[in-house]
């Protein structure tokens, strides 16, 4: 069985290669959004959770 997710950006199915685990970055061919694994799925045949990778961008105090 293959293991694929959603974008949370533009709902595009985004297929995942058997290497590919929590804490790696894929990209979503439709938008090209960067996102990270999250989590491993707690059943199977259920999504892989990705979230949407902003990076440091911004995010540091002064």
């Amino acid at each position: 069985m293959s293991r694929e997710t959603s974008c949370p950006v533009c709902t595009a199915n985004i297929p995942l290669n058997a290497d590919d685990r929590v804490g790696n970055f894929v990209y979503c061919s439709c938008c090209g959004t960067q996102l990270m694994i999250k989590k491993e799925p707690e059943e199977k045949g259920k999504e892989v959770e990705v979230e949407e990778d902003w990076g440091d961008y911004g995010h540091r105090k002064p």
